[in-house]
């Protein structure tokens, strides 16, 4: 096995940095709307229908990406 230099190892937090720059990246959360509208996904936590997906996504990619990388991706409802 092949021994990668320390300095071209990155650190935790860079590698964490990278994978969510690709999770969030236009081409992912495309490429996730297709496969969840494609195997008929059910409804998710916010009651949101696959159908209704792409029109939402079309509208709220910023929010998404901004909550994504802030940790904050939804509100879950509270109960009382």
């Amino acid at each position: 096995m092949q021994q990668v230099p320390a300095a071209k190892v990155p650190s935790p937090a860079l590698a964490t940095q990278y994978l969510m720059n690709q999770v969030w990246s236009q081409t992912n959360l495309a490429r996730a709307c297709q496969r969840v509208r494609a195997n008929g996904g059910a409804p998710g936590i916010d009651g949101m229908s696959v159908d209704a997906l792409p029109a939402w996504l079309a509208a709220n990619q910023g929010l998404l990406i901004e909550r994504l990388q802030q940790g904050t991706p939804y509100s879950p409802a509270k109960r009382g």
